[in-house]
């Protein structure tokens, strides 16, 4: 396995070798839906990029390949 791909098991099937880029794709689409979700069940535009910011701000996440954000 190179540097630039990362190995994933989705729902237990067979392995797969991806590029890195995808895993990091994956991670900050996660955490941008993750803080929209939450500003549309506070009220707030899910559009108002300075409020998603805010609410990722703080937050951490157990990234897909394997490294921990804050």
């Amino acid at each position: 396995m190179s540097d630039r791909h990362v190995e994933t098991c989705p729902l237990s099937c067979v392995c797969v070798f991806q590029p890195v880029e995808a895993a990091y794709l994956y991670d900050a689409v996660w955490v941008y839906a993750r803080a929209a979700d939450a500003l549309v069940a506070q009220g707030y535009d899910s559009s108002d990029g300075r409020r998603i910011l805010d609410n990722i701000k703080g937050t951490t996440y157990k990234s897909t390949y394997s490294a921990s954000g804050t």
